[in-house]
């Protein structure tokens, strides 16, 4: 578990769900001390964030916002400005939006963007091979890998100054 590895975690928290915690799971994770809570979308929905409509995304955004601060009042569990895309999916415009309402960055396993019309972008090869990728103005997105990737991938990420970050649901 996390508690042997000596790493700090993210639990990527969907605001839908918010007051759906029993309290010894939210007990556990509090005490812990070891977990922060990041934002996966807003209702998790099917590429909710991959839309191009600019206020749909602003209203989206907002509501996600509204539902965690929700959830801090309720749980005392602070969440951190960062977006995990459900199902992947997000465009430009929604990297704009959560730019224009502070989220300090976003993950994703996909890094480039791609919107509901699977229309998808391009990022340029030099932005992969750094930190993270900050083309959309400014709002780095950070990759992460899935838990049954070969080592060999995380090593190439660490040797590139890249965070480790792996991504496992509910049930791995």
């Amino acid at each position: 578990g996390v508690e042997g590895c000596g790493c700090p975690a993210g639990l990527a928290f969907i605001p839908w769900t918010v007051g759906r915690f029993r309290p010894a799971f939210v007990d556990a994770v509090r005490r812990s001390g070891r977990f922060a809570l990041c934002i996966q979308g807003c209702d998790h929905t099917r590429g909710e964030f991959g839309c191009q409509d600019e206020a749909w995304l602003d209203t989206l955004a907002e509501l996600a916002l509204e539902r965690m601060d929700r959830h801090r009042q309720q749980t005392g569990m602070p969440h951190q400005k960062i977006m995990v895309f459900p199902q992947g999916v997000f465009s430009r415009q929604a990297m704009r939006i959560l730019k224009r309402r502070n989220f300090i960055a976003a993950v994703n396993t996909e890094v480039v963007p791609g919107h509901k019309s699977n229309q998808r972008g391009t990022v340029a090869l030099g932005s992969l091979l750094d930190m993270a990728i900050a083309a959309d103005d400014s709002l780095p997105l950070f990759s992460r890998r899935n838990c049954h990737e070969p080592l060999l991938n995380y090593a190439l990420d660490m040797f590139l100054g890249k965070p480790c970050l792996l991504v496992a649901h509910h049930d791995y």
